[in-house]
């Protein structure tokens, strides 16, 4: 370690792997699909309060 070297040994860069159409990690649905849910459910908390 005094000659400047690394504990861990060399440094490797690590590449990221190609993705796959098929891979379910790819599959997401945009951030407007959430946020559009998310206003339907307060919604429907709302119509429930108020029908009270």
């Amino acid at each position: 370690m005094a000659g400047g070297e690394l504990a861990a040994g060399p440094l490797v860069p690590v590449v990221p792997g190609v993705r796959h159409w098929g891979d379910p990690s790819v599959r997401q649905l945009p951030l407007g699909v959430g946020l559009g849910l998310m206003g339907l459910g307060l919604g429907l908390v709302g119509l429930r309060l108020r029908r009270r």
